[in-house]
């Protein structure tokens, strides 16, 4: 319908009637000799919904029962209401009503249903008309099955497969009452407690769906539906949906961001990611997530993502039980079936037995456990500042057993202090430093900034040189006022360039062995001079690193550091895998390297300076960082342990999802395999179904285990 329109639309004489314009309405009342009174209300013009922002293939799609999504409305009015617009239409609540009448339908019918199965085994006690009240009871137990799909709704409606067991069990049964058969009596009690917990796993289904849906829903960030968006001199409000990448959006003291973005302009006090539990002040270059809280100054954020969330999905564990669910335990329960009828002579026997082996291959139990426990550790992500990319990240970050990670930016905090200056061969301190600090531009962006910022302390105006560039080594070269030839680089770097650096051995030794960093600078074919950096260590990083052992993970050092430094900085942190002396193309070939040899890796950095080794690893984290990177996992901090949790909660549910299956398949296995022997009455599967499906749900609730969400840094 035309919403520009939608103001003359009514109904006379039980009948719609679509009017062009005002005129156009007053010309049909003429035309029918009795003018409607002016005063009469038409239909409200109905709001217009908001189309969904396309979801791309690898983000998670939420799991949401269709029948109980309420329509989403702009709070725009597009349309607004006329004059003579009266009271909106009840028309929108239909559907809500209507699937809230199934939900109570199917309530009604499992718990009749239960009734009637719990009823069954007292049967006898009506004497001569046992029988006849016990197939009764069955078959309203039956048809109560039956009904309960249907009420479920077209969008709920189970499959075949799923509402096999109790309906081939009911079949069997009635069989043997009508053939006489001796089984008759226990086929007809199997298949009442087949039917009953049948119903009841249904409804605990249900329940736990529902459950689920709303500790999600309680745990979705509200995001605004309008935000304010700069373009150029004008600030204009447009809806979340609508933002594109790189949109530049204004947030200020008490609003909640709606995008993930890099601060571009403006200080401000917030919150770095929904969960976080301490304020921390963000300037230009500083990521936030989306659902961050600004309490005090404003700021403009470039949007990377647009209302992006975090969902959960099946992990492929789980998809692939349910691919061998759908495909082979239809066959395997008509070959136990079969295998069963051939021993006893009874198709009815076989036909029960093969519902027994259908029901407990659905694993019903299990997988109610397991959207448990992938819900209990994606909260437990997001209140650490932690985005998965997609399942496929998930899982390979849950196989990871290298994590490789650099020293700048992850082991190091903030920029690396000069500490000492050498000059040699009648050379200044002064000269040294400012040749190092004006060829450093190229070199690691913290090492520049250390030497700027030394350079300033100094008051030493910067040197001026030319034809800056780098070399395949590493090392750093350009060319001064007077043409000559300037290099700066560490030992390995400078002797690669055909350059002796046996003056600067000794002092360039013992300060490496104490975790320092020592470059030289050569100017023409000599070294003039040396410079020892000293960085600060994280304190968290010791303890990531044990936290990584204890998964029993290897931690890999990379840097592009000198050995002797990065093999005692890897001895002060329990390190024995150390990469030194690589640039970051070669750290990416490291890792190449690793993957050959059949390691999962995962490299740990920031994605400014460590992209091309994220790049070729089987699972990035990328710390600090936010919006739609091709990264496994995004994180909120620089902490490495929440580098480490990035490792740890997929690893958790990997080695959680198998005992999940175990707990909740042993008891009806075990009853099966007695029945089969005749040792317990058949009967017993389904309640020991039953009994599997209730340990499993107490297994997934219990807290996972795994690392404990670390205090979180102001960074």
């Amino acid at each position: 319908m035309d919403r520009l329109r939608a103001g003359h639309v009514a109904i006379i004489d039980g009948k719609f009637v679509y009017f062009c314009n005002v005129a156009c309405k007053l010309a049909f009342h003429e035309g029918r000799r009795s003018l409607m009174p002016d005063d009469v209300e038409t239909m409200v013009p109905p709001r217009v919904a908001v189309a969904m922002p396309r979801i791309p293939k690898s983000a998670p799609l939420p799991d949401v029962d269709v029948l109980e999504i309420e329509p989403t409305y702009s709070s725009v009015d597009v349309a607004p209401h006329t004059l003579r617009s009266g009271t909106p239409s009840p028309a929108r609540s239909v559907p809500v009503t209507e699937a809230r009448a199934s939900t109570q339908a199917s309530w009604v019918f499992a718990a009749t249903g239960i009734a009637a199965s719990a009823l069954t085994p007292i049967s006898a006690l009506f004497g001569a008309s046992a029988g006849h009240v016990r197939v009764g009871l069955v078959l309203v137990a039956g048809l109560c099955v039956s009904a309960r799909t249907f009420a479920a709704g077209p969008d709920a409606a189970r499959s075949l497969l799923e509402v096999a067991p109790p309906l081939v069990a009911l079949g069997a049964s009635m069989s043997a009452e009508i053939r006489g058969e001796s089984l008759a009596t226990s086929l007809t009690l199997f298949a009442a407690a087949m039917q009953g917990v049948w119903l009841v796993v249904a409804m605990v289904e249900q329940r736990a769906r529902e459950s689920l849906r709303k500790a999600r829903k309680a745990r979705e960030v509200s995001l605004p539906e309008q935000v304010r968006v700069v373009r150029g001199t004008v600030v204009e409000h447009v809806l979340t949906i609508d933002l594109r990448d790189g949109d530049v959006v204004r947030v200020s003291a008490g609003e909640v961001l709606g995008v993930d973005g890099t601060v571009i302009a403006g200080s401000a006090t917030a919150l770095g990611w929904p969960f976080a539990t301490s304020r921390v002040t963000k300037a230009p270059g500083e990521l936030l997530f989306a659902g961050a809280r600004v309490f005090e100054g404003e700021i403009d954020i470039a949007a990377t993502t647009v209302a992006s969330h975090l969902g959960e999905e099946d992990s492929l564990f789980v998809r692939r039980l349910l691919q061998f669910v759908a495909m082979w335990s239809p066959v395997l329960s008509i070959l136990v079936g079969a295998v069963v009828r051939l021993n006893s002579g009874s198709w009815e026997l076989g036909f029960a037995v093969a519902a027994a082996v259908l029901m407990t291959l659905q694993c019903k139990g299990f997988l109610l456990a397991a959207r448990q426990l992938v819900f209990s550790i994606s909260r437990r992500a997001e209140e650490a500042g932690i985005r998965f990319r997609d399942i496929v990240s998930y899982e390979y970050l849950g196989r990871v057993d290298a994590c490789a990670f650099s020293a700048r930016g992850v082991v190091y905090a903030g920029l690396p202090e000069v500490t000492e200056v050498h000059a040699f061969g009648g050379g200044t301190e002064e000269k040294v430093l400012q040749l190092a600090a004006a060829v450093a531009g190229y070199a690691d962006e913290t090492i520049h900034q250390g030497l700027e910022r030394a350079l300033k302390g100094r008051g030493l105006p910067r040197e001026t040189v030319r034809g800056v560039r780098s070399s395949t080594t590493g090392a750093i070269s350009a060319l001064d006022e007077a043409a000559q030839r300037i290099v700066f680089g560490t030992r390995s770097q400078l002797v690669e360039e055909k350059l002796s650096v046996a003056i600067a051995d000794e002092i360039a030794t013992a300060h490496e062995e104490q975790a320092r960093t020592v470059f030289l600078v050569a100017l023409g074919d000599r070294v003039i001079g040396s410079l020892v950096l000293q960085s600060v260590l994280r304190p968290e990083v010791r303890s990531a690193v044990r936290s990584l052992i204890d998964l029993h993970v290897e931690p890999i050092l990379m840097s592009e550091d000198p050995a002797d430094a990065v093999a005692a900085l890897a001895r002060g942190l329990g390190i024995t895998h150390v990469r030194a002396d690589l640039p970051a193309r070669a750290r990416a070939n490291a890792v190449r390297d690793l993957a050959t040899a059949g390691r999962t890796v995962a490299v740990v950095g920031l994605s400014k300076r460590d992209a091309e080794p994220m790049l070729a690893a089987h699972a990035a984290i990328a710390l600090d960082a936010a919006g739609s990177a091709p990264w496994a996992a995004t994180l909120a901090t620089t902490d490495m342990r929440v580098a480490v949790q990035a490792i740890s909660l997929p690893r958790n549910l990997r080695e959680q999802l198998p005992r999940a299956l175990l707990v909740s398949l042993f008891p009806p296995l075990v009853a099966l395999g007695l029945a089969t022997f005749d040792l317990v009455h058949l009967a017993l599967v389904p309640l020991a179904t039953l009994a599997g499906l209730g340990t499993a749900l107490l297994y997934a609730r219990a807290e996972p285990q795994g690392a404990a969400n670390p205090s979180r840094p102001a960074t």
